[in-house]
C-alpha cells in the first residue's frame, strides 16, 4: 500500500473517533461493536487495488478515491430553502412518498411520508435502532458483507442516518417510496455513507426508488449500502437512479435476499459520476423465487462506470433475467462483470444474462465479462455480450427512406436501449425513465 493511501486511512480512523464520540449517547452496545468491527476491518484491508490477483477491481482504479481528502460531516450544515428546484425532483411530488437526505442527514422539511399506511414503518435508521432494537439488530449489516469488501466496511463503520423500511405481511403500498439522497452545493470534498435497510413481510408489495442526485458539480464521495429482504410471496420493484455530479465518485453495494415465491424487479440507471462502481448481489434463498435485474448506463468525456452483478441461485425452481446496456462516448469506459452461480443439487434453474454496449467514439472502451458457475445439471442458462459501433448499413437503410443521417443516428442510439426501458412493468416509471434517458442523450451526448 502506498504511503498516501495509508495516510488517508489514518484520516478515516481519526474521523471515526470523533464520529463514535458524537454517536455514543444514542448508540446501543451492539451498534458500537458493529461499527468498531467494521472500522477494524477497513483498517486491515485498506482500499481495494487492481494489483495482481484482485480480479474484482482489475478494471477500476480507485486510487483517486484513496488519495482524496474527503471530510465527514458530523452535523447538519445545509439550509433546505437554499436547494433549488433541480433534476433531483423528477420522480417526487405527489407521485411518491419521499424520505429525503441532504449531505447524509435527514431533511424533515423535504420529507413527506405522512400518508403511508399506518402499519408500515419508514423512518430514519438511527430512530429505527431505538424503535425496533431487536428487529434492527437481527437484520442490519447481516446481508451486505463488510468482512471482504472495504467500501462496505467503511460505510458500516460510519452508518448512523439512513432509511429503515418495514412493510408488514399482507400490506401493499399504493405509491412508490422514494429515498432521495442529495449532495448540496454548500459542501464539497465530502464523503457520505448512505444506508438503506428494507424488509418486507409475507404477501407484501411495494416499489422502492433509490435516487442519488447533486445540486452542483462538486467533487465528493458517495459510499452507499442497501440491504433489501423479500418475505415469502412478496413483490418488490426497485428503481435505482444515479445522477451524481460529473466530478463525483460513487460506490454502491446492494444486497437482495429473495424469500420463497418472491418476485424482484430492478432497474439501474447511471447518468452521472466520474468514477462509479455498482455491486449488485441477488440471492434466491427461497424456492420459486425470481428476479429480473436491468440497467442502462450513459457515459461521456472521461466517465468510468463499473457494474458488478452476482446472482446466486441457492434454491431450486428459481429464475433470473439480467439485461444491461450502455451507450459510451468521448473517452469514457464501462465495465460489466456478470456472474450467475448455481449451487450443487438444485433443480430447474433458468437463467439468462445479457450485456451490450454501443460505442459512439473511437476512444470509448467497454469491457464485458459474463460468467457462469454451475454445479448442477438441471439448468437452462444462457448469456450474451457484445460491444460495437452504430451499424453503417442501418444508417444507409434509414437514409435511403428519406430520413436524415443525424435523425437516423439518433433513432438507432435511442432504439439500442429501448429494450431495457420496455422491460419496466410500470408504465408511469417506464415513461419517467424514458424521459430521463432522452434528456441525457440530448444534454450529455448532444444528439
Amino acid at each position: 500500500m502506498i504511503q498516501v493511501e495509508q495516510t488517508n486511512i489514518e484520516n478515516y480512523l481519526s474521523a471515526f473517533k470523533i464520529f463514535e464520540q458524537a454517536e455514543s449517547s444514542t448508540s446501543s452496545n451492539w451498534m458500537i461493536n458493529l461499527r468498531r468491527n467494521a472500522i477494524a476491518q477497513f483498517e486491515n484491508s485498506g482500499f481495494p487495488t487492481a494489483r495482481r490477483g484482485n480480479e474484482e477491481w482489475k478494471y477500476t482504479d480507485v486510487s483517486p478515491i484513496a488519495k482524496g481528502s474527503f471530510k465527514i460531516l458530523h452535523n447538519k450544515s445545509h439550509n433546505a430553502n437554499q436547494l433549488p428546484d433541480t433534476k433531483y425532483q423528477q420522480l417526487e411530488g405527489s407521485a411518491c412518498h419521499n424520505l429525503v437526505f441532504v449531505d447524509g442527514f435527514l431533511d424533515e422539511n423535504l420529507t413527506n411520508i405522512s400518508s403511508l399506511p399506518k402499519e408500515v414503518l419508514v423512518c430514519n435508521l438511527s430512530d429505527a435502532v431505538s424503535i425496533e432494537p431487536t428487529f434492527t439488530q437481527r437484520h442490519l449489516a447481516k446481508y451486505a458483507d463488510f468482512l471482504h469488501h472495504p467500501f462496505t466496511a467503511l460505510n458500516t463503520a460510519f452508518m448512523a442516518q439512513g432509511a429503515f423500511i418495514w412493510v408488514p405481511p399482507n400490506i401493499s403500498i399504493d405509491k412508490p417510496l422514494q429515498v432521495l439522497f442529495i449532495s448540496s452545493s454548500s459542501n464539497s470534498n465530502l464523503i457520505t455513507n448512505p444506508r438503506i435497510l428494507a424488509l418486507t413481510g409475507e404477501n407484501s408489495k411495494f416499489t422502492l426508488i433509490e435516487n442519488h442526485s447533486a445540486v452542483n458539480e462538486n467533487s465528493y464521495l458517495a459510499n452507499v449500502v442497501s440491504e433489501i429482504v423479500l418475505g415469502t410471496n412478496s413483490n418488490v420493484q426497485y428503481y435505482r437512479i444515479q445522477q451524481e455530479s460529473k466530478k463525483a465518485f460513487h460506490i454502491s453495494t446492494t444486497h437482495v435476499e429473495l424469500g420463497k415465491g418472491s418476485r424482484f424487479f430492478s432497474m439501474n440507471l447511471d447518468l452521472g459520476g466520474e468514477i462509479v462502481r455498482n455491486n449488485l448481489n441477488v440471492v434466491t434463498e427461497g424456492e420459486d423465487s425470481s428476479c429480473s435485474v436491468n440497467g442502462i448506463y450513459i457515459t461521456t468525456a472521461s466517465q468510468h462506470i463499473d457494474n458488478k452483478v452476482v446472482i446466486n441461485h441457492n434454491s431450486s425452481y428459481t429464475t433470473s433475467r439480467e439485461l444491461y446496456k450502455g451507450i459510451l462516448s468521448g473517452k469514457s469506459k464501462a465495465i460489466f462483470h456478470g456472474s450467475i452461480v448455481v449451487r450443487e443439487g438444485l433443480r430447474q434453474i433458468d437463467a439468462l444474462q445479457i450485456d451490450k454496449n454501443l460505442l459512439l467514439s473511437d476512444q470509448a472502451q467497454a469491457n464485458t465479462k459474463p460468467a457462469f458457475w454451475i454445479y448442477s445439471d438441471d439448468v437452462k442458462c444462457g448469456h450474451g455480450a457484445a460491444s460495437g459501433q452504430i451499424d453503417r448499413n442501418a444508417i444507409f437503410y434509414l437514409t435511403s427512406r428519406g430520413i436524415s443521417e443525424s435523425d437516423a443516428r439518433n433513432l438507432l442510439v435511442k432504439g439500442f436501449v429501448q429494450e431495457v426501458i420496455e422491460s419496466i412493468p410500470n408504465k408511469f416509471y417506464k415513461d419517467k425513465m424514458d424521459n430521463m434517458v432522452n434528456a441525457s442523450l440530448l444534454d450529455v451526448l448532444g444528439i
